[in-house]
């Protein structure tokens, strides 16, 4: 049975029906649509723990969908097919924005740009899940480590220290990004640290976030 809408979501589609533009991939859904697609993904482990609602179909299996659960509740993330699922933009509005500036500008929605999301205001649920999702034994914990990590406010070395410890080279990898995009001086020994590490893709970040500590 099709997922009953949010509201918001609801009120998102219909602002941004006049906007389906074929050549330019941007194919908001209808609600029809948005609710049957958003029953198909629950199948996906990590759609259905984040509560993802379906709002476009540009047919390149790279949906963007509103969060519904946890933490990042409220913000859009692109759920990629070929690479790990990021958050896109902090709200539907914001969204809707970038689309109406993509038709305007004639862009294509895989050229659109995301906008970085900020530290949220209330750290102890989003902590509190981090620290619970270092502790899961299964597949879909490092991705949605991965999604949930920018949100984390960047003084919290304790997190960062916990996650940069891990067994796991991908959840390594998610401290070494996190230190690359918040290079500030009291990451610097987890950097070289980091840096090290036999396995590049958590090593390279942490060289990176070594150069834009010394510059």
């Amino acid at each position: 049975m099709p997922v009953e809408l949010p509201l918001d979501v609801s009120q998102f589609l219909a602002s941004a029906a006049p906007l389906r533009t074929r050549a330019l991939g941007i194919n908001p859904l209808s609600s029809e649509q948005a609710a049957a697609q958003s029953e198909q993904i629950q199948d996906i482990p990590i759609a259905a723990e984040l509560g993802l609602v379906v709002l476009d179909d540009a047919n390149d299996s790279n949906p963007y969908c509103l969060v519904t659960r946890g933490p990042a509740s409220g913000m859009v993330l692109q759920l990629s097919h070929s690479s790990t699922p990021m958050l896109a933009f902090p709200d539907l509005t914001t969204f809707l924005n970038v689309l109406v500036d993509a038709v305007r500008d004639e862009q294509h929605i895989d050229d659109i740009k995301h906008h970085g999301v900020a530290a949220l205001d209330e750290q102890q649920t989003l902590r509190a899940t981090l620290q619970a999702l270092l502790v899961r034994q299964d597949d879909d914990a490092p991705t949605l480590l991965a999604i949930l990590f920018p949100l984390l406010d960047p003084t919290d070395v304790e997190t960062v220290t916990l996650t940069a410890s891990d067994d796991y080279f991908l959840v390594r990898e998610v401290a070494a990004r996190f230190i690359e995009a918040n290079a500030i001086a009291v990451y610097r020994e987890l950097a070289e640290v980091l840096s090290g590490d036999p396995y590049g893709q958590v090593a390279r970040p942490a060289r990176r976030a070594l150069d834009q500590m010394r510059s």
